[in-house]
């Protein structure tokens, strides 16, 4: 949520630089939108990053009135997320042996079904007596999951970080974007 909506509002900088605030109104969110229509994901998307930005502006008492409030858009049709047939997850892992960061990549979320957000702060300190504890960092739910025979191997097989197993290039954790 938080990069969409930096994305949003970098646009609306370059686009509207010249636009005095106060005077925005709700044909001006609309041109917005248009200008967007290409990709109906990202037209959702200003539209609400402007009405939590007027909003805001309006309980600050910076304008009267949220010019954002009263434009409908309706939500892209979408399938979500191709799900990852058993063949290739199979290719992958060929591609990817245990022992690479790949693999591990791939073995935690397989065998945990963690968030990205969550996978990627996952380390030593989380796994004991054959689990795996860790707080969510969306909700604060306590998760905890047997270790896997495959997961453990492919922790041991690879090199990790210090408090994560998941690291880039120069051996630094990964972050949430």
């Amino acid at each position: 949520t938080q990069r969409n909506q930096r994305l949003a509002l970098e646009n609306v900088c370059k686009t509207g630089r010249d636009l005095n605030f106060a005077a925005i109104d709700e044909s001006d969110i609309r041109a917005g939108m248009v200008r967007r229509e290409h990709t109906p994901t990202m037209a959702l998307e200003y539209v609400r990053t402007m009405r939590a930005l007027f909003k805001f502006a309006k309980d600050s008492g910076w304008v009267s009135v949220n010019p954002a409030e009263g434009v409908k858009v309706s939500p892209s049709k979408t399938d979500g997320y191709h799900t990852w047939t058993v063949d290739e997850v199979a290719r992958y892992q060929e591609r990817h042996p245990v022992g690479t960061q790949a693999r591990l990549a791939l073995d935690i979320m397989l065998y945990t079904g963690l968030r990205r957000s969550d996978a990627i702060v996952l380390g030593r300190q989380h796994v004991k007596d054959g689990y795996i504890r860790i707080k969510a960092g969306k909700n604060g739910a306590e998760i905890i999951i047997p270790l896997l025979p495959p997961l453990a191997e492919s922790i041991a097989a690879t090199k990790t970080g210090d408090l994560v197993f998941l690291t880039n290039t120069r051996g630094r954790p990964w972050k949430n974007i």
